[in-house]
């Protein structure tokens, strides 16, 4: 079970396990609390820590489209780097690096396998500069402007913001 207990009135990275425990004890009943059998207070990540999180999530999906399509996927370091920048908020931790590898990499990978521009094989995926104004008539390589289906996101509607590609060799 976690909890957002006590946001804003505790530095959880100090706070010890006993002020914890009081600190849910005024907003559940101590008959719960009783049976918490620890109490563990959050810690933000570090990059390390996301960056070995992201490619477990990264491991997941391609595991998952080489069974399913026999797609190889690989997702240099540019890619990731972007992929991290996406998908962290101090705020929410490392939750949104999945949603934004959904977004980023499967979504479109799923949209060109569906539209037969990626069939069963190796796709690499790396971070280009936009080159032209609709990525969906690329042949061969598929620009991702902005998250899902291509749509335009807050992040990849600009021009010159670096967008996540990928292509079958």
């Amino acid at each position: 079970m976690t909890s957002n207990l006590g946001a804003g009135e505790v530095d959880f990275r100090t706070a010890e396990t006993d002020e914890l425990r009081a600190l849910a004890e005024r907003f559940m009943r101590r008959e719960l609390v009783n049976r918490i059998s620890g109490v563990i207070g959050f810690r933000p990540l570090e990059s390390k820590h996301l960056a070995k999180i992201l490619d477990q999530i990264v491991t997941e999906k391609a595991r998952m489209f080489e069974a399913e399509k026999g797609l190889i996927i690989e997702v240099d370091q540019l890619a990731r780097k972007v992929l991290l920048e996406r998908g962290f908020s101090p705020d929410l931790g490392a939750r949104p690096l999945e949603r934004a590898v959904d977004e980023w990499v499967v979504q479109p990978l799923v949209d060109a396998w569906f539209a037969k521009r990626v069939m069963a094989g190796r796709v690499r995926f790396t971070v280009a500069a936009p080159t032209g104004p609709s990525p969906r008539d690329l042949p061969g390589n598929v620009t991702v402007l902005g998250g899902p289906r291509g749509g335009a996101s807050a992040q990849g509607a600009s021009s010159s913001a670096p967008a996540i590609t990928f292509s079958q060799e």
